[in-house]
């Protein structure tokens, strides 16, 4: 029990509210991504039926939890307390932004080449919607990710 005392007050006196947010994020994005990537490339379609299983629903309504989420932090956002927390904020987006522009540039490549065109026009609907679910998620997995790396590497 005095561990989870040690948690709470780190929780609530060591971190300020955006690194508490940015773990909270880390969090989601990780079970988010480790899902959709799971369902995505790992299962085995045949013997499922389908790639739209409910491992891709529980990862969709965790999207969409997401996103719900992060409208919700932004509405009740203040502005950021400092300097500091303006810069993280800042260079995490950044990171977040083109991790986004480097997947979706990458893998239009990739399925525009000769052998994976064919297999990418075969795919289901629902495969190419958690397919691009993934690829802002993984934007957003790097932006948490940023986030938490300053805010540790700022603590130290």
């Amino acid at each position: 029990m005095k561990s989870m005392g040690r948690l709470a007050s780190l929780i609530n006196g060591g971190m300020s509210r955006q690194e508490t947010l940015g773990f909270l994020r880390l969090a989601l994005t990780s079970a988010m991504l480790t899902l959709l990537v799971w369902s995505l490339f790992l299962l085995d379609s045949e013997k499922t039926g389908t790639v739209w299983n409910p491992i891709n629903r529980i990862a969709s309504n965790l999207f969409y939890a997401y996103i719900a989420f992060a409208y919700w932090t932004l509405r009740k956002a203040r502005v950021p307390a400092d300097e500091r927390d303006r810069a993280i904020s800042a260079e995490s987006m950044r990171s977040g932004f083109w991790a986004l522009a480097l997947v979706v540039g990458v893998s239009g490549a990739i399925f525009n080449t000769p052998p994976y065109d064919e297999i990418f026009r075969a795919q289901s609907t629902d495969w190419v919607q958690a397919l691009h679910e993934c690829y802002i998620v993984f934007g957003c997995w790097i932006e948490s990710s940023v986030c938490v790396f300053m805010y540790w590497r700022d603590r130290r």
